[in-house]
């Protein structure tokens, strides 16, 4: 997919658009393997106690840069029990599922958003 749009679609190369540091990514690849395990564990557990409920939040970001953005949103919709309804700049409107007696957090959101700020 890069080579295709380094060769037909982009104007400039694709690595100098997007520029990563490897480790980190690879890193933050792992970390968010391990955040969809661990957050899917915690859906399921909070789905058959009934202890669940769902919460809309705006989560606005320090990111600026579109594709980390993009890839804030896309993270927060492949961890279960978050879901990216709408990014509009640096703010992103998410569906959280949360315990009935506990107020929302964005500590996790936080935590991608970090490591991709170091990316």
């Amino acid at each position: 997919a890069i080579i295709l749009a380094d060769t037909f679609l982009l104007d400039e190369k694709y690595i100098n658009i997007y520029k990563l540091k490897i480790f980190r990514f690879i890193f933050y690849i792992v970390f968010l393997i391990y955040k969809i395990f661990s957050s899917g564990v915690r859906a399921v557990i909070l789905t058959i106690t009934g202890k669940a409920r769902h919460e809309f939040i705006t989560f606005r970001s320090e990111l600026n840069d579109d594709f980390r953005l993009n890839l804030l949103a896309n993270s927060i919709t492949l961890t279960p029990g978050t879901v990216t309804v709408n990014r509009d700049g640096g703010s992103i409107l998410i569906i959280k599922l949360c315990k009935l007696d506990k107020d929302i957090s964005t500590k996790d959101i936080k935590k991608f958003e970090d490591k991709l700020l170091k990316m």
